[in-house]
């Protein structure tokens, strides 16, 4: 993992170099803002606490892409909430505060989800209650005061800020079948609304992870779902 961590710090670096190409300071701020790393051109090289969150990333995006090579659905959800917990501290140190919030919601959902025999997480009430706060976090991005957390309501910020919370509504009903064949199927569909998300924010291991999900997503399926369809077909 470590010459994984060491190319993407190598890929920070690079990118730090094209955006320097650029003379005036406007088009170094557009530069930034394009990466998600920086806010102001003074700021405009990375700082150790932004590498820092960029290998937090890797760390998280690995934990995302070996829960869809476990056997059953509670390691699936474990190393999913392994991953989250690791996003909501790089996402709030990159800036991505939507991200954050989202991926927060999601360690308390897979916690029910892990325990949901117990608390009874089948009810469709939870399901819809998930839905809710992620509706509830898409509107208050754009309307809380809080200067540092306000997103402008462009039309491009209310499509880049409703990705994640698409992706994260269809893996919360997903989250509700019993089969981990449709919760490593899901990911067809959440990793490339995440990697868009990722991509425009300079979410390194997002991007990898989004990336690597799908391919994942796709050898656990093969792997995993196709041997156990002949074993039910030898019975």
């Amino acid at each position: 993992y470590a010459g994984v961590a060491q190319s993407v710090v190598q890929l920070i670096r690079n990118q730090q170099v094209v955006c320097s190409s650029h003379i005036t300071s406007s088009k170094l701020h557009t530069c930034g803002a394009f990466l998600g790393l920086y806010t102001h051109t003074e700021a405009f090289y990375m700082r150790p606490d932004q590498i820092i969150a960029q290998i937090i990333s890797i760390v998280g995006m690995l934990m995302g892409v070996l829960s869809y090579q476990q056997k059953g659905k509670a390691r699936i959800l474990f190393f999913q909430l392994l991953g989250s917990a690791l996003f909501v501290v790089h996402f709030y140190m990159i800036g991505a505060y939507m991200g954050a919030i989202l991926n927060f919601v999601a360690i308390i959902r897979a916690l029910i989800f892990i325990f949901e025999d117990k608390i009874h997480a089948e009810h469709p009430a939870w399901t819809v209650g998930f839905i809710l706060i992620y509706i509830l976090s898409y509107v208050a991005i754009f309307t809380i005061p809080n200067e540092k957390i306000h997103v402008e309501p462009t039309v491009k910020n209310l499509i880049l800020e409703v990705l994640p919370v698409i992706a994260m509504t269809v893996t919360t009903i997903a989250f509700r079948h019993k089969d981990e064949k449709i919760l490593r199927r899901v990911a067809f569909i959440s990793s490339p609304l995440w990697l868009t998300y990722n991509s425009i924010n300079f979410s390194s291991g997002g991007i990898i992870g989004e990336a690597l999900n799908l391919s994942s997503a796709v050898v656990g399926t093969i792997r995993l779902d196709r041997k156990k369809n002949e074993e039910q077909t030898e019975k």
